[in-house]
């Protein structure tokens, strides 16, 4: 049997009252993750949730944005925010020597940070160049215009924003969704690195550690049948641009409603369709074709929803051949099934890349704050291996005929079209 490292057990963290740990000897680094339910599935207006994130994190109450600069600065302290669909984060990186002057300006931060006037005008222009630059990629746009289509506009997914959505959100709206969405304590707080029990009782006199019920999680509702339709390749025609993006795929069933061995299976499939190197997309739109330096395949989790897409920026007056050969693998697939060699590959890969996602604490604690935005990840469960060392190349043809045929998928092009 191939050997898989056991991620149910490197995910477990050690736990003390509500704190999450995940402890190593070999650094003197800390990783501090303060996780709120308050993405921007949400948020009243587009961009709230990702202005609330980040601002907590410029200026608070006693500390303007130079002043608190200045302070994590000096003291080589990284502060950051990430925020996802369902989750915000603010993340910090010290020495842990500096764990003591950190924690109560976190507190602040995460209690009464400013969110002045001056630090929103700062950021919303940032914010408007940024949007203004993506408008003009054309992954960005392939991306965009295939969840649209996939999702329709009403749904959380089928939105994204655009530049004069930061000229229209105004400041009382962010704070008014910091003080709904920002309770006085977070979600979940993950520790990891150089981790002691001197941090934790700093915790609870700062005030940090969650003290009330975790709040409910929320799951994305369904989208509506008719757009699961595929339809006709959907085009974005930007004419400076030099390349085309293009986007293959559809929605697929949760991992709940259909048997485990069947959704394991699918990250088996998609692996060797694009998850490596020499996958067979790789092989066929790089090596023969020189159609691109890049093209790969994945499976995107979230809560309630999982998606599957083929991705890649190919040479301009070359995508609809790109669209038909990236079917076609799935095609050759479906009527085929793979050599027990290609098949062996791909699971010693799909090992690999589990052990290299999980090497070293920060990474476990990423991967553990990654599973509070996405719910369960099939690659995790304690079933995998034993599923993913079963699987035999008649039951990867079958999956795809099940689940990736080709005439089931949405394909998105954006740039220089045809």
């Amino acid at each position: 049997m191939i050997a898989f490292p056991d991620i149910p057990s490197l995910l477990e963290p050690e736990r003390i009252g509500p704190v999450c740990l995940f402890r190593s000897s070999a650094t003197d680094l800390l990783k501090l993750d303060f996780v709120f339910e308050a993405g921007s599935y949400y948020q009243p207006q587009l961009l709230t949730a990702v202005a609330a994130a980040k601002l907590m994190t410029v200026a608070t109450r006693t500390m303007d944005a130079q002043r608190l600069s200045e302070f994590l600065d000096a003291r080589g302290i990284v502060a950051e925010s990430t925020s996802n669909l369902f989750t915000s984060c603010l993340t910090f990186y010290t020495h842990r020597r500096y764990a003591g002057e950190l924690l109560p300006v976190v507190a602040e931060m995460l209690r009464e940070p400013a969110l002045a006037e001056g630090d929103f005008e700062v950021w919303r222009s940032a914010k408007r160049q940024e949007l203004a630059v993506h408008q003009q990629r054309s992954s960005t746009v392939a991306r965009r215009l295939w969840y649209q289509a996939l999702f329709g506009t009403d749904h959380p997914l089928g939105h994204a924003a655009a530049p004069e959505d930061a000229d229209r959100l105004q400041l009382d709206v962010v704070r008014d969704y910091f003080r709904r969405h920002y309770p006085s304590a977070p979600r979940h707080i993950t520790l990891s690195g150089a981790v002691d029990e001197q941090l934790i009782n700093m915790l609870n006199t700062n005030t940090i550690a969650p003290s009330l019920p975790t709040p409910p999680s929320h799951t994305l509702p369904t989208p509506h049948s008719s757009l699961l339709t595929p339809h006709s390749p959907l085009t974005a025609h930007l004419p400076t641009s030099q390349q085309t993006s293009i986007r293959i795929g559809r929605i697929l069933p949760h991992a709940d409603t259909i048997p485990f061995e069947d959704s394991a299976r699918l990250a088996l499939c998609t692996s060797l369709l694009g998850g490596y190197f020499g996958s067979r997309l790789m092989s066929n739109l790089r090596e023969d074709k020189g159609f691109t330096y890049g093209v790969s395949a994945h499976i995107q989790p979230y809560r309630g929803c999982r998606v599957f897409f083929i991705a890649s920026d190919v040479a301009a007056g070359t995508a609809d051949e790109a669209t038909r050969e990236a079917l076609g693998e799935l095609q050759r697939l479906a009527d085929t099934p793979p050599s027990h060699e290609e098949l062996d590959t791909v699971k010693s890969i799909l090992a690999g890349d589990a052990m290299r996602m999980l090497d070293g604490v920060f990474e476990r604690s990423d991967r553990y704050c990654d599973l509070i935005e996405s719910g369960p990840v099939d690659l995790y469960d304690p079933r995998f291996p034993q599923v993913l060392h079963d699987t035999t190349p008649e039951q990867v043809s079958s999956l795809i005929n099940k689940y990736l045929a080709p005439d089931s998928m949405l394909c998105c092009q954006a740039g220089v079209v045809q």
